[in-house]
């Protein structure tokens, strides 16, 4: 029932039909195969059977396999599923490709009966290899999506971002986590001393008398494309009111002398390295072995800081008149421009 039918197919293929060695590239053809009437259906690749899954609206179901290929020619072969309405058919599809374009001669064959026919399939389209997770050099975020992550992450209730004396590495791990389930995969930023005898300082309205020190400082990154280039934007709303870059959010942490941190981006769960090069002891306090269950600790930690971040802004000025406590974090976040301190 088969014979003298135009079978076209949507065929979309996990492989590149192009005759190199190595089957990479997704591609989407377009065959028509020469008879009289015409049934459309889709064939898809399973990796797990290394085959295509071919089905038809009419009910038909068939699995299609490479057979070979040799520079530009390629031979498939097909075996219709036990129990659908072309249960026993086969067919041998042998062509060439030209540009864009592989033809042919197909045959078919059912109970006993062999049939020839003409076949020719048209690339519809061509996927490049799949990109890298959102968020990474590979697949970059756009700045919306980059700010609508701070302004989600800044207004997550149990994170205790106004409690600046000490929490980053919790805040981070968890914002992290958080991210990861909107699909989005960011990394740990670290900012260290230049000198293992300094501190990272910075003038908050968060703290009291207006300056918080620190041994290091953590906070999440990730990759957004601007029209300029690529940045390492960091998500830091203890120290900012909007998406920051790595340079600036740096620039926020003066050291003893003066001088800017040494920063470095890693991946959660991998430790960061210290100036000097040694390894540092955790993943998630540089300092200390990591817990067995780092995500218990870090909830831990920010319920316990919680109770303890300051009910409003300290109303402290710096000698230039600026009121610190003006700046402080804002529940609505505009998504244009790029970062105003907070620490200033």
């Amino acid at each position: 029932m088969f014979r003298k039918t135009i079978f076209s197919i949507l065929l979309t293929l996990t492989v590149s039909l192009t005759g190199a060695s190595t089957l990479n590239a997704a591609e989407v053809w377009r065959l028509s195969e020469t008879s009289s009437t015409t049934i459309s259906g889709d064939l898809n690749w399973d990796a797990r059977q290394s085959a295509y899954i071919a089905r038809w609206a009419n009910g038909a179901a068939a699995v299609i396999r490479i057979e070979s290929r040799d520079n530009n020619n390629i031979v498939l072969v097909r075996t219709d599923s036990p129990g659908s309405v072309s249960s026993g058919m086969t067919a041998r599809y042998v062509g060439r490709r030209t540009g864009n374009t592989i033809s042919g001669i197909v045959y078919w064959r059912q109970n006993g009966q062999t049939w020839s026919g003409t076949f020719s399939a048209q690339l519809i389209q061509a996927d490049q290899p799949a990109a890298g997770p959102r968020g990474t050099p590979a697949n970059p975020l756009t700045p919306d999506e980059a700010q609508r992550l701070f302004n989600d992450m800044a207004n997550q209730s149990d994170l205790a971002f106004r409690y600046v004396i000490d929490g980053c590495h919790a805040r981070s791990h968890l914002m992290i986590r958080r991210l990861a389930s909107r699909g989005i995969q960011g990394r740990k930023i670290w900012a260290f001393p230049q000198e293992t005898n300094e501190f990272l300082s910075v003038r908050t309205a968060l703290a009291p008398g207006g300056n918080v020190t620190w041994r290091f400082h953590v906070a999440a990154s990730v990759r957004v494309r601007y029209s300029n280039g690529d940045y390492d934007m960091v998500i830091d709303p203890s120290i900012f009111n909007r998406l920051a870059t790595a340079t600036d959010w740096g620039r926020a942490q003066t050291a003893t002398r003066g001088c800017m941190p040494i920063m470095t981006v890693v991946g959660l769960g991998i430790r960061p390295r210290f100036p000097n090069g040694q390894a540092a002891t955790g993943s998630f306090d540089p300092y200390t072995v990591d817990p067995i269950d780092v995500d218990g600790a870090a909830r831990a930690m920010m319920a316990d800081y919680k109770l303890r971040e300051p009910r409003a802004s300290l109303q402290l000025r710096t000698s230039d008149g600026l009121d610190l406590a003006s700046m402080m974090p804002r529940n609505s976040v505009s998504s244009s421009g790029f970062a105003k301190l907070l620490a200033i």
